[in-house]
């Protein structure tokens, strides 16, 4: 796409695909488009299921932290006998 937007710039191409939509559909119609956007797309699905699971795996690490140091004190109490 950066080859598109080169050649458009410049006017090489008479600057026919200056939008996103027609770059797209340039590299669509380019042989092997097809496969590249697809790969393109599944690549960026991987990389936000990534970095959501090293989110969530954080966020988990934390809480079992805190829980392990009580570091506000919330379960001081629980070995009271009552």
């Amino acid at each position: 796409m950066g080859a598109l937007a080169l050649a458009a710039t410049f006017g090489v191409r008479g600057g026919a695909t200056t939008d996103r939509q027609g770059a797209l559909l340039a590299l669509y119609r380019q042989p092997l488009g097809r496969w590249l956007l697809v790969v393109v797309a599944v690549v960026a699905v991987v990389a936000v299921v990534a970095v959501v699971a090293v989110v969530a795996v954080g966020y988990g690490l934390w809480s079992l932290l805190l829980a392990l140091l009580d570091l506000d004190g919330d379960g001081r109490d629980a070995h009271r006998e009552s």
